[in-house]
């Protein structure tokens, strides 16, 4: 296996050599000082997930999952607190109807449900031992009694909890096909949907099982792919792929409304009796469009998320979740951001107010991430093709430009009179933008392979930009014109470093090897023991004397992605396994030990310190999630 290869062939071990005068002093294995804890997270679950953006008992408390956290974000004071109960990523949200308590499923061999307190993000229950792969979708019942799940398994089996004891009440089989929607009726019957898919059961009392009957469509009823559902009163209605909207009596289609959502329904929310919004149900479709109606399935009002002024544009307009409360309209989109309408009928049915309360990295992967050289600004690039700059201290995004490629490296120069951003994309090239994302300064094409690694020289003479072609190209900094070519790694280029003095480099690659350069003329220096003393810039090799035991046993070269040193006392690292661990550095005593953090629900691909030392700031793979850390002694 990998690990065993990693073990056996170490190459790098070869170029490894203490500093002069090291000696091994007592404690040096110990736990740093220092401890993180998540401070804010940026972005949430949209691309494959629906009706996960909620409000919870008012609308100034808003709920969503994010990697492996279910996340509560107090509107008002932009502050947000968790529950981390689950380990792997969050599929499915439910609050219970009186706001004080929230359900999250997540996804894994043996799923967990966390039933967890809004207030303080305290856990009060797991259900777990009945759904397998996943918990897809949530629901509460009326009175807030039972708690309905469907999980990932073949059948996509139902489950009913009961929340006083946790304990199962009744389960059963769903469909072959994905369940996409559930809905309860007071306390006792429900709702599914799905691809040619419309059930309607009940829970046979004492029997622990739930018995079902199919929808009838009937002629009225054009299409059958069935994507949301709500009750209002006891009727169900269930919003469709073609953008219509269908009535249900009993287990009947009655009417159907279309005309007015032009692409499929993602969102169904029941507007709740009394809550001083006119109209009973809300939708949110693919079109990018809100939709309040009437008991008649007559709109009253609408919005579209894809006429928002530029400043608030959204980059992936299409509707995934709508929840209503007190005359506001909370709205998640599949481009990961989080708007709160205010809902005015009037003569101007298209007239509403607009707050963005959040955003994030929407498609693919994360893996950029640059902290500013003098500012408390942090900047990430991703594989949906954009480069954000985000305020560190007041934890938002205030830059955002469109590439034309995944982003995968980022580089800022140092302190100076023009400060740069270097921006490296999948495709080989490097574009270097103003500070401001406003000017593009640069483009260079240095490579067919894309580019995982780059720093400035300290001196901001030289950029360094490492490659998946096994180069390390050496660019001068008034033109961005290639100067020399470093060449004799045997695998792709996974970190470099510069020395502090900017005339050596250090770099590490697929192969497990740790070569030296010669800045000047891009020549290796294949002696180790020349450079025991270095003083290098940063560290942020995942190979190398000083992080040779941050390895943990068995793990194959490619299991830490990512490194970074605070002074001379403390490192941390990003893994495949979701974890954050902090060591004392130098980490070069066998067994030293860490503190470790999940919250990430994949493979961390960044970790940065902030230049003051006080947060720590990670990037998700898959989760795609951007998060502060905040550190204490």
């Amino acid at each position: 296996g990998g690990g065993d290869e990693f073990m056996a062939v170490k190459p790098w071990l070869g170029a490894i050599r203490e500093p002069s005068g090291w000696r091994e002093a007592p404690g040096m294995d110990a736990k740093p000082a220092q401890t993180a804890a998540v401070d804010f997270v940026h972005g949430f679950r949209a691309a494959d997930c629906r009706n996960n953006v909620l409000y919870a008992g008012s609308t100034s408390r808003v709920v969503y999952p994010a990697a492996g956290l279910g996340v509560v974000l107090e509107v008002d004071s932009h502050r947000q607190w968790y529950n981390q109960e689950c380990k792997d990523d969050v599929l499915s949200i439910a609050v219970h109807p009186e706001g004080h308590t929230v359900a999250t499923g997540e996804q894994g061999k043996r799923p967990r449900i966390a039933l967890w307190d809004v207030n303080s993000g305290a856990t009060l229950q797991v259900m777990q031992g009945f759904h397998r792969r996943g918990v897809s979708n949530l629901a509460f019942s009326a009175s807030g009694a039972l708690l309905a799940s469907v999980g990932l398994d073949d059948d996509h089996s139902i489950a009913i909890y009961r929340l006083e004891d946790g304990s199962m009440v009744a389960s059963g089989k769903g469909d072959r096909a994905k369940i996409l929607d559930i809905a309860f009726n007071g306390e006792g019957s429900m709702i599914t949907v799905g691809k040619k898919h419309v059930k309607f059961w009940s829970i046979k009392s004492g029997a622990g099982e739930l018995a079902s009957k199919k929808g009838i469509f009937g002629r009225k009823a054009k299409s059958n792919v069935v994507v949301a559902a709500a009750y209002v009163g006891d009727d169900a209605v269930t919003g469709q792929a073609d953008g219509s909207l269908y009535l249900w009596k009993d287990r009947n289609c009655k009417m159907v409304r279309s005309g007015v959502h032009s692409k499929a329904i993602n969102s169904l929310d029941a507007v709740a009796p009394g809550d001083g919004v006119p109209g009973v149900l809300v939708s949110g479709g693919k079109d990018g469009l809100v939709v309040l109606w009437n008991d008649q399935l007559a709109p009253l009002w609408m919005a579209n998320i894809t006429d928002l002024p530029p400043e608030q544009r959204s980059l992936q307009p299409d509707v995934r979740s709508v929840c209503a409360m007190q005359g506001k309209v909370l709205v998640g989109t599949l481009g990961a951001e989080i708007y709160e309408l205010t809902i005015a009928v009037g003569e101007d049915e298209h007239n509403f107010e607009v707050a963005r309360l959040g955003e994030g990295h929407y498609k693919g992967e994360l893996w950029g991430l640059a902290t500013h050289p003098s500012m408390a600004y942090v900047a990430t690039g991703g594989d949906d093709c954009t480069v954000r700059v985000w305020d560190a201290v007041g934890k938002r995004q205030f830059l955002c430009v469109e590439t034309d490629a995944k982003v995968r490296a980022l580089a800022y120069s140092p302190a100076g009179t023009n400060i740069h951003l270097a921006v490296a994309l999948y495709t080989g090239v490097v574009v270097v933008y103003s500070e401001d994302l406003s000017e593009e300064i640069a483009s260079t094409k240095l490579s067919d392979k894309w580019i995982q690694a780059m720093k400035y020289a300290p001196n901001g003479e030289t950029l360094a930009v490492g490659a998946h072609d096994q180069s390390i190209y050496l660019l001068e900094t008034n033109s961005y014109s290639r100067r020399a070519v470093c060449r004799g790694h045997s695998s792709y280029i996974s970190n470099l470093d510069w020395s502090a003095d900017s005339k050596v480099l250090q770099s590490t690659c697929g192969a497990y090897e740790l070569l030296f350069w010669n800045a000047e003329d891009a020549k290796q220096i294949t002696s180790a023991s020349d450079l025991r003393d270095t003083q290098w810039a940063t560290w942020t090799l995942t190979l190398g004397w000083p992080v040779q035991h941050i390895w943990p046993e068995g793990a194959d070269g490619t299991d830490v992605n990512a490194v970074d040193r605070l002074g001379g006392e403390l490192l941390a690292t990003a893994d495949d396994f979701g974890t954050l661990k902090l060591f004392r550095y130098p980490a070069a005593v066998k067994g030293a030990q860490y503190h470790e953090y999940g919250g990430h629900a994949s493979h961390v691909t960044n970790v940065r310190f902030a230049r003051d030392g006080g947060s720590i700031y990670t990037t998700g793979g898959n989760d795609r999630t951007f998060m502060q850390w905040r550190l204490s002694h």
